[in-house]
């Protein structure tokens, strides 16, 4: 650490190697904007250009951050990715299916050095949204042993495939051997949903950064298993651990890559890290009640703040593919849903009771939508929360 400006006021020496976790307490909380602003401290003096790839984060959570990884860093991500395909049961060669709603992109189909020259077929689910049967189509002569997406994405092309085949839960002749998924929570609605369409699938959840890559990875048990790459911590409102099984910011620790280290960094997600015995045999880290980012505090005149995180929780019980929050005026909310084929009508009178309890003293309507009409954030994958007196 001696050689990234960033850590080294810390001053560590051998003596704390008897106690890392120790150590680590002692290095400050950073965030994106700090990485951003000082891009230059958080790299090693001793960084080699000709052996480093430069990238970017998406920018869905605000300004994209530029990271570096080294070639070393790079060859563990592909190992580990190698090492999780075999354990799945899965080629070596994969055929993957990348749907991509946000993006406005006809079928390509191209090899990946990065994924060991598999098969990659990559579309923009907006290209064949007048015509479900042509996508499917191309989606059964393509013939994925994986679909990879967010959830969102993979939920449009699941009611494609629906749509196309007329609406029965069925495989529609689509037989993926994994639905593996990222970026955006993972409902139990929405996991129902593709477990239902893609019935020959093991549907996986990934929560990953472009910073570190995989952090933390579902076994068949749905537990998130922390990779050893990294060391997670969950931090409270004052920035220090909490105790194990308790909810708070998840913190992260890259353990591999040497020419930008980033340690103790705030990733803006809500979850709680303990250490298990898992039925699926692995031991070790695991990221528990994870929510997804935090839509942060919304604040009232009389000084009260309600922390969005307890609404969340509230309507990720109940079988939906998507919902989003959005406060109309200082203490009206309407919550728009879209139902998963397995809710009832009968569940909404709960979930209005138990969202107004949680939003003590304001108006909660609850409104059942179609795909279309939720609102757009530009800087979101999927928009949990709008505060809609910004738009006025």
């Amino acid at each position: 650490m001696r050689d990234v400006p960033a850590y080294r006021a810390v001053g560590l020496s051998g003596d704390d190697l008897a106690d890392p976790l120790a150590a680590l307490s002692r290095f400050p909380l950073v965030d994106k904007t700090d990485v951003r602003d000082r891009l230059a401290d958080f790299c090693s003096d001793d960084i080699d250009p000709d052996r480093c790839r430069f990238g970017t984060t998406s920018g869905t959570t605000g300004v994209p951050l530029k990271v570096i990884h080294d070639l070393e860093y790079i060859a563990s991500e592909y190992a580990a990715a190698l090492r999780r395909n075999r354990e799945s049961g899965l080629p070596d060669r994969r055929r993957i299916l990348v749907p991509m709603k946000t993006v406005p992109l006809p079928w390509t189909e191209y090899e990946s050095p990065a994924k060991g020259y598999s098969l990659v077929a990559e579309f923009g689910t907006g290209a064949f949204e007048d015509d479900p049967a042509e996508l499917l189509e191309r989606v059964r002569r393509f013939d994925p042993d994986v679909i990879y997406g967010h959830p969102s994405d993979c939920v449009v092309l699941a009611q494609a495939v629906r749509a196309a085949d007329g609406g029965v839960d069925a495989d529609a002749g689509v037989t993926p051997k994994l639905v593996a998924t990222f970026g955006e929570y993972m409902s139990a609605g929405v996991r129902e949903y593709l477990e239902s369409t893609f019935t020959t699938a093991r549907v996986v959840d990934y929560y990953a950064m472009y910073e570190f890559g995989n952090i933390a990875v579902q076994c068949l048990h749905g537990v998130y298993h922390v990779e050893e790459k990294v060391y997670v911590e969950a931090v409270g409102s004052d920035g220090l651990p909490v105790a194990p099984g308790i909810s708070g910011e998840i913190v992260v620790t890259g353990l591999t890559n040497d020419v930008m280290p980033l340690i103790r960094y705030r990733t803006g997600d809500l979850g709680a890290v303990k250490d298990i015995t898992c039925r699926c045999g692995k031991q070790g880290q695991a990221i528990t009640d994870l929510v997804g980012r935090g839509s942060g505090v919304v604040s009232f005149a009389d000084g009260t703040r309600v922390r969005l995180s307890g609404v969340t929780r509230i309507l990720r019980r109940y079988p939906l593919l998507r919902f989003q929050i959005a406060r109309e005026s200082e203490s009206a909310f309407t919550v728009r849903i879209q139902p998963a084929p397995d809710f009832e009508d009968d569940m909404l009178p709960g979930m209005r009771t138990l969202l107004s309890r949680e939003l003590a003293g304001c108006s909660v309507a609850v409104r059942a939508v179609g795909p279309a009409e939720f609102l757009p954030d530009s800087r979101r994958k999927t928009v949990d929360y709008l505060d809609l007196r910004e738009a006025h």
